[in-house]
């Protein structure tokens, strides 16, 4: 009987350990995603950013590009009229 108790409490030692490990384990994990997360996240900011810049720049663009279009075209206009 007591040596059936003394493998009860070494084998429930044992367990416990194994289930302590696995919990710091469980924590690394997690502390790792969250600053995986935190990495993407930045990433994701930044390069949201960078879109908008690009895409102000791409309708500024645009926006001189129909401008100077406007001007030739009133200036074939004009020339076509003196002519």
């Amino acid at each position: 009987m007591k040596r059936a108790l003394l493998d009860a409490s070494r084998e429930n030692r044992l367990l416990r350990l194994q289930a302590s490990e696995h919990d710091r384990i469980i924590r690394d994990h997690i502390a790792e995603a969250d600053g995986d997360r935190a990495v993407l996240e930045h990433q994701f900011s930044r390069t949201q950013a960078t879109v908008e810049t690009a895409q102000r720049q791409l309708r500024m663009r645009v926006l001189r590009q129909s401008l100077s279009q406007a001007d030739s075209q009133a200036l074939q206009k004009s020339s076509n009229v003196g002519a």
